[in-house]
């Protein structure tokens, strides 16, 4: 596990984690906040506190120490950054949720293994229940 992160709550028992990808911060004080309620701690790859390698290798770590990977995307070009982590995700075996209130259509045939939602960014309550459900029962939300 990288450096800085631990997944435990006060007791120390073992919490899930969920490494969140977003290129525009909207929300996602409010997203890390409702993960936290519901006993999931929200990662990102600027929680690594010794960068060390390339940007690829780093975000790997990260989201191999994560039990899901959530990647937010409400436009093309916010689309393309998450495509790239959600990739790095699928390629190590976790589990990814894909939330985009883009057309779904234009997401690459190769990323559709995984659960894809319809929703915007603002939708942050319901977007972590499905990322429970990911947790608990696999791909299908």
């Amino acid at each position: 596990m990288p450096a800085g992160l631990e997944f435990a709550d006060k007791e120390g028992n073992a919490v899930k984690s969920c490494y969140i990808s977003i290129p525009e911060k909207n929300w996602v004080i409010e997203l890390a906040d409702e993960l936290r309620h519901r006993n999931i701690k929200a990662v990102f790859a600027t929680d690594v506190y010794e960068l060390e390698g390339t940007y690829a290798s780093n975000v790997a770590s990260v989201i191999r120490s994560c039990d899901i990977t959530l990647c937010i995307a409400d436009d093309e070009d916010s689309l393309k950054s998450v495509l790239f982590e959600a990739g790095i995700a699928f390629g190590i075996g976790r589990k990814v949720l894909l939330a985009t209130s883009y057309d779904a259509g234009n997401v690459p045939i190769n990323y559709s293994e995984f659960p894809i939602i319809r929703l915007d960014s603002s939708h942050f309550k319901e977007i972590v229940g499905y990322v429970e459900e990911v947790l608990k029962y696999g791909k299908k939300p």
